[in-house]
């Protein structure tokens, strides 16, 4: 008889959220989140997407097991949890007076292996071209020597997420990080953050509303409503008419194009 293999990827398990007396998710198993594919979390307003991502990362006290690849993370401190799985939130700290390299020298400066090094010492040359090479691949790199505070909201997202790319975890947890993007990045961001996952074999997990994104750009999909999962899989099988219909309340048709892109088209509001 052999043991169970335990998952590859990232998973939660009979998890329960509380708010005060309110119960936002209810014993909710999620499926196995995978490594080297982009996976989007969808679902209206108010139907438990941020917390389940604030609850994998260990923001959220709850009940019920959160793995990744097996390892238990409510296990960890906070710290070191990160360092596995790292969650970036939609609302962004207030910026400050620093600029955007040394936003992201701050953020490799916690990683555990420079543990012992103060953040006034001298950064190494091999940080700073990493970071300088991260910002170069969101096409920001000019942004380097600009202060925080002197940005607009949508390049400070997109300095969130070089940040947190620079931190190597295993698992990136993005809360709806297209959302201060114009329509440009929202694509251009969203296949940066494919061939990084594909390259470096991440777990990466965000929550969407743009439902043509996840169509045309997703693995897979994770459909949230009132606090519980009821589709998960290829997008092309889970966005269907009736699924809209039930978690949506529109009426809607899918399109296809003649180079197979899919986009919804809505006709009516129930």
């Amino acid at each position: 008889m052999t043991a169970d293999k335990p998952f590859s990827g990232l998973i939660a398990q009979n998890l329960t959220v509380h708010y005060g007396r309110n119960t936002v998710l209810d014993d909710l198993t999620t499926p196995c989140f995978p490594h080297g594919r982009i996976c989007a979390l969808l679902g209206p307003n108010g139907s438990g997407k941020s917390t389940l991502l604030r609850a994998m990362s260990g923001l959220l006290p709850t009940k019920g097991d959160i793995t990744l690849d097996g390892l238990q993370l409510g296990s960890l401190r906070l710290p070191e949890r990160s360092q596995h799985c790292l969650y970036l939130p939609q609302a962004l700290p207030a910026p400050v007076n620093i600029t955007a390299l040394e936003a992201m020298l701050a953020a490799k400066r916690i990683m555990p292996s420079r543990q012992g090094q103060s953040f006034a010492d001298a950064p190494h040359e091999e940080d700073i071209q990493g970071s300088l090479d991260l910002l170069k691949q969101f096409n920001i790199a000019h942004l380097a020597l600009r202060k925080l505070n002197e940005l607009s909201g949508g390049q400070r997202q997109l300095i969130g997420l070089a940040q947190a790319l620079g931190r190597q975890p295993h698992a990136l947890l993005l809360d709806e990080p297209l959302s201060a993007l114009d329509l440009h990045y929202q694509y251009a961001v969203t296949k940066l953050l494919t061939q990084i996952t594909r390259a470096n074999n991440l777990v990466t997990l965000m929550v969407l509303h743009d439902l043509n994104i996840a169509l045309n750009l997703c693995d897979l999909v994770c459909v949230l409503h009132e606090g519980q999962i009821i589709a998960s899989g290829p997008p092309a099988e889970v966005l269907t008419p009736a699924l809209l219909r039930t978690v949506y309340r529109v009426e809607a048709r899918i399109e296809t194009t003649d180079d197979n892109h899919r986009f919804i088209v809505i006709t009516d509001c129930i």
